[in-house]
């Protein structure tokens, strides 16, 4: 996913150089997490049966954990 968005990017910046894709790719990536929130609240119980291939985005409930602590520390 992350060569595709590195890709991406390159093109967009071609395209339009002022377009910034942070804001839509927030947006999709925090609407891709939410729908996937039934199934992460029961593997919040059951950590190590979780499977990142589970979920549509790749993430696990730690690594939702973990970059969530990494935000507030530099938005802290």
């Amino acid at each position: 996913m992350r060569k595709a968005i590195f890709t991406l990017k390159g093109v967009l910046q071609e395209l339009d150089p002022d377009f910034d894709m942070d804001g839509p790719l927030i947006e999709f990536i925090n609407a891709l997490v939410l729908s996937e929130l039934p199934l992460r609240w029961l593997y919040l119980f059951f950590p190590l049966v979780e499977d990142t291939l589970m979920y549509k985005s790749l993430l696990s409930n730690s690594d939702l954990i973990r970059m969530a602590h990494q935000w507030v520390r530099v938005k802290g």
